[in-house]
C-alpha cells in the first residue's frame, strides 16, 4: 500500500485552497508515529521529529492535515542528504513560505490536488522550533483556552476565511498565548549560572532597577538611559522587543545571573536579502571584567552565523569605549573604515 493510501487511511487530506475543519481522530496519533518512524529511518543522523499544529490536540478541531516539526543539527547533512531522502519518499520542498530559515514541505497525493502533511524543518536553536512547542503545550495543559481556540477556528470557518488568510487570522490568539509563555521561548546558555531570556512585560520594575543602580557607568555610552526616570518607562522598549522578536527581525535578550538581570543584549534588526546584521548590549559596571559580555556575544554570532546562516554581523561602538572595542576585537571582528569621528565599526564575516 503506497504512502498516500495509508494517510488517507488515517482521516488526512484536505484540497488545497480549501479550509475545512474535522472533530480530533485518534487516526491522527497514529499517523504521526507512522510518518516519524518513517522519516527517521530515512536519517543517518539524529533527527527530532515532534507532533504540532491542532491535529495533535485531543478534543480539538484540527483541519486533517498532519503537521511535523522536524529539528535537524547540521545544516550541510540536511540538504545533502536529509531533503532528497524527503524528495524521494514524495514531499514536496516548498522553500521558507515567509519563515525564514524554516525548510517547508508537503505531502500531496499524486494530482497535487490533496494536501496530507506538513513538515515543518529547522536547525535546531531556531525561534520557532520553541513557538510551536510552546503552544502545543499550552494548549494541552489548559482545555479552557484549547476549547476556546478550537471554537474560533471554527468561527473563522463560518466565516468563509480564505485558506492563504487562515494562518495569519489566527495570530493574535496565538500570540497572546506565546506572551504569557514568553520565559520558555529562548534560552541559551552563556556560562554557569548565566542566561539569555526573551524580556517579559513584568521585567520592567527589574530593569529600571539595574539601569538606575548604575546610571553613572550606562549614561557615558548609552544615551537613551537619560530618558528612563522611571520603572515604566521601560515598558516600551519591553514591547518593541517583543514584537520584533514576533516579526523574525532578530531580538533582545536580558542577561540573567543567578536569577538577577544584569544586563541586556541582541541584534538591533535582520536584512535578510543581505542576511546581514548588527549587535548591541550593555551590561551592569559591578560584572564587567568577567568575560560575561565576551562570552554572550559569542553566543549571539554563533546564533547569527549557526541557526540564521547571516553573511556577516557589525558591532558599532564609540571609539572612546575601549571595553567595547575589545570585546569585538577578541572575538575575531574586522574594523570597517567610517568617516564619522566618534564611532568605529567592527564586522564579522561568517567564514572569519
Amino acid at each position: 500500500m503506497d504512502l498516500v493510501t495509508v494517510a488517507q487511511n488515517l482521516g488526512l487530506g484536505l484540497k488545497r485552497s480549501t479550509v475545512d475543519l474535522h472533530p480530533y481522530s485518534p487516526k491522527w496519533a497514529k499517523a504521526y508515529q507512522l510518518f516519524s518512524q518513517t522519516i527517521s529511518s530515512l536519517s543517518k543522523q539524529s533527527i527530532q521529529i515532534e507532533h504540532v499544529g491542532s491535529t495533535a490536540l485531543p478534543g480539538s478541531f484540527a483541519k486533517p492535515i498532519l503537521d511535523l516539526l522536524l529539528i535537524y543539527e547540521d545544516h550541510q547533512f540536511f540538504h545533502q542528504e536529509l531533503l532528497p531522502a524527503l524528495l524521494q519518499l514524495g514531499f514536496t520542498a516548498k522553500g521558507e513560505m515567509g519563515i525564514a530559515g524554516r525548510e517547508f514541505f508537503t505531502f500531496y497525493d499524486k494530482a497535487q490536488e490533496i494536501d496530507h502533511v506538513h513538515i515543518h524543518a529547522f536547525i535546531r536553536g531556531h525561534e520557532h522550533i520553541n513557538r510551536l512547542i510552546v503552544f502545543r503545550d499550552h494548549l494541552l495543559s489548559d482545555e479552557a483556552v484549547k476549547q476556546a481556540y478550537s471554537a474560533f477556528k471554527q468561527r473563522l470557518k463560518t466565516n468563509n476565511t480564505p485558506r492563504k488568510s487562515y494562518p495569519s487570522a489566527k495570530d493574535d490568539f496565538v500570540q497572546r498565548i506565546l506572551q504569557q509563555e514568553a520565559s520558555h521561548l529562548l534560552h541559551i546558555e552563556i556560562a554557569d549560572k548565566t542566561h539569555l531570556a526573551l524580556f517579559e512585560p513584568k521585567d520592567y520594575e527589574n530593569l529600571f532597577a539595574a539601569v538606575d543602580a548604575d546610571r553613572a557607568h550606562l549614561t557615558v555610552f548609552l544615551p537613551w538611559v537619560k530618558e528612563t526616570k522611571t520603572a515604566a518607562d521601560h515598558l516600551p522598549f519591553i514591547e518593541r522587543a517583543w514584537q520584533q522578536y514576533l516579526r523574525d527581525d532578530g531580538w533582545q535578550a536580558k542577561i540573567i545571573y543567578d536569577g538577577k538581570l544584569i544586563g541586556s543584549a541582541g541584534f538591533h534588526g535582520i536584512d535578510w536579502q543581505e542576511r546581514t546584521s548588527t549587535i548591541g548590549y550593555w551590561l551592569a559596571s559591578a560584572f564587567c571584567g568577567q568575560g560575561i559580555m565576551t562570552q554572550t556575544v559569542a553566543a549571539l554570532i554563533r546564533h547569527a552565523f549557526n541557526v540564521w546562516q547571516l553573511a556577516s554581523v557589525t558591532i558599532k561602538c564609540e571609539k572612546a569605549n575601549r571595553a567595547s572595542r575589545a570585546i569585538a576585537l577578541r572575538l575575531g571582528f574586522h574594523e570597517e573604515s567610517t568617516s564619522d569621528d566618534k564611532y568605529f565599526l567592527y564586522t564579522k564575516y561568517r567564514s572569519s
